[in-house]
């Protein structure tokens, strides 16, 4: 990747740095989501309150929506950075002395309104800050592979955590991510830029509405990979995931840069209908091929649905965009993950639901999005 002429070096090593952040803090989000299976979770709450968690963390992503713009150009973009990492350390700390249910729900919405103003602060604004405009659709997507990869390290960690750790271990050992973010964060050298103003409340950096089809239709795709989640995981089933999701990235760069939009698209939700398809054979062995499909999938049209986000988003709408991915994959996840806590469905479900996606994709939402695209579909371009 290309950055700037102008000590271009720093620069470089800026983004690593904000990608690596990027990673620890999922890591950090998704080592809690192993303890809402655990029937005496944190101590005298109730396991079927873990599913109530999950969606306030979804609902607490939302809160902070309306005042991003006002928060990221009125401040210093790097010091609410930093902040806000504090404050969601302090808050998983607050875990060890709260333990009644509606606490720990309140807690858990407070953790996802922390994560949503990271992810705008270091995604949406920082990372482009470091980059040249031309090539910021790339950066973008290196920092959002990344940070997907620390979603199946922090399931694995937060399973291992469970079996061998106390809670108060858990809790202090979860902290452990957001230090080194934090770390890396301060270390960051970002050009000044003086607050602008801008109203308080707004859509900008929050909501586009002409996204709209885009975020319904991966909401789906996210759900169904949270029902799997959410049925319960062993480690190796979350290494399998991450090594499916690391092959749809050099699959993604290797094979797929020059090819046609759709093949990638198409390849990843027919990844997820075979992994569905397995689990639904449920047999012996077929577990870890449908684990490996999921994160391959999975990974390959959440990656081609921001590429598509991106490149619907008009000027200066690029955050607006990146948050309206965040907000329709965590919203689905959060909700399959939800409804598999409450009670079992039917595989089968599941595989008419993505076939359902797929046609709609192939008959509508592409030719829809040809039509409306603001840039043309290319890696290198703002």
């Amino acid at each position: 990747m290309t950055v700037r002429q102008s000590g271009s070096s720093k620069y470089a090593k800026g983004f690593l740095q904000m990608c690596l952040a990027n990673f620890l803090v999922c890591v950090h989000v998704f080592m809690a989501i192993p303890s809402l299976f655990q029937e005496n979770w944190l101590e005298e709450a109730v396991v079927s309150n873990g599913g109530w968690a999950a969606l306030a963390f979804v609902a607490g992503m939302y809160l902070p929506g309306p005042f991003n713009a006002y928060i990221v150009e009125r401040f210093f973009r790097q010091q609410v950075c930093l902040r806000v990492i504090l404050l969601l350390a302090l808050d998983d700390l607050l875990l060890l002395y709260v333990h009644q249910p509606v606490g720990i729900t309140l807690l858990y919405g407070l953790q996802g309104a922390f994560f949503a103003i990271i992810q705008m602060a270091l995604g949406g604004t920082l990372v482009n800050d470091l980059n040249a405009s031309q090539n910021r659709t790339l950066s973008d997507m290196i920092f959002a592979w990344i940070g997907r990869l620390g979603i199946p390290i922090g399931l694995a960690l937060g399973i291992w955590m469970n079996n061998y750790c106390t809670i108060s271990e858990r809790v202090w050992m979860a902290v452990v991510p957001l230090v080194v973010a934090w770390l890396l964060v301060s270390h960051l050298s970002i050009p000044f830029k003086a607050p602008v103003r801008v109203r308080c409340f707004s859509s900008d950096r929050f909501w586009l509405t002409k996204s709209l089809p885009l975020f319904l239709t991966l909401l789906p795709i996210a759900f169904v990979q949270g029902v799997i989640i959410g049925r319960g995981l062993s480690v190796s089933e979350c290494l399998l995931i991450a090594g499916g999701s690391l092959l749809a990235a050099c699959t993604q760069w290797g094979v797929f840069r020059n090819a046609d939009e759709r093949a990638e698209m198409v390849c990843g939700i027919v990844a997820i209908a075979a992994s569905l398809l397995l689990f639904w054979h449920d047999e012996k062995g077929m577990s870890e091929p449908a684990f490996f499909f999921l994160g391959f999938g999975g990974a390959l049209s959440t990656a081609r649905f921001l590429m598509y986000f991106l490149k619907l988003s008009g000027h200066c709408q690029r955050g607006t965009s990146q948050n309206m991915h965040l907000l329709s994959w965590y919203t689905g996840f959060f909700f399959g993950f939800f409804c598999a806590l409450q009670s079992e469905f039917p595989m089968v479900l599941w595989v008419i639901l993505v076939a359902i996606v797929l046609a709609i994709y192939l008959i509508w939402l592409h030719p829809w999005f040809l039509r409306h695209k603001d840039r043309d579909f290319k890696f290198r371009e703002g």
